[in-house]
């Protein structure tokens, strides 16, 4: 089905099109106003990268702490600590679209196309793009602040109400 606003061929069946418009209502949206919030800061963005991070590593050391304590015990904590700092960074975000860095600060991972909360397969698809490092947020600084990832898993990180 072509886009109308923007002459796209998208899927048949698609509910919105890459620019946002709305092919139930026939209405143009654009992605910053998609889920009504606006997207989210850099500084949003970075400190919840950081915040998560900070989770992580606090499970790195607790291991390397036991390890200084009882060897046996950290054999047997070592592969659950290395399962959790996986399955954490790749799926976080399927949380209804928030890792726990995200929740604290007030951002969410929805659909570009949507507006729905990001769910666990496009979780692992944005977040297995991270190992480019560099050149997957560089793209951050552009207009709608999709790194590869985001534009790999169709997502864009917004705003969510303070409550």
């Amino acid at each position: 089905m072509q886009c109308p606003k923007c002459g796209l061929s998208n899927l048949a069946g698609a509910l919105r099109c890459q620019c946002g418009y709305c092919f139930q209502t026939s209405s143009p949206s654009t992605l910053a106003n998609l889920s009504d919030q606006p997207l989210a800061s850099l500084g949003q963005r970075v400190a919840g990268q950081l915040l998560d991070a900070m989770v992580l590593y606090a499970g790195v050391i607790l291991v390397l702490f036991v390890a200084a304590v009882d060897k046996r015990v950290s054999e047997a904590l070592l592969i659950p600590a290395v399962a959790f700092l996986f399955l954490y960074t790749l799926l976080a975000d399927g949380l209804h679209g928030q890792s726990l860095g995200k929740r604290i600060m007030k951002t969410a991972v929805v659909d570009a196309t949507t507006g729905d909360p990001c769910t666990f397969w496009p979780s692992f698809t944005r977040n297995s793009v991270m190992c480019l490092g560099v050149l997957d947020w560089m793209f951050i600084f552009e207009k709608n602040r999709r790194r590869l990832g985001d534009r790999a898993a169709g997502t864009i990180v917004v705003k969510t109400p303070r409550t």
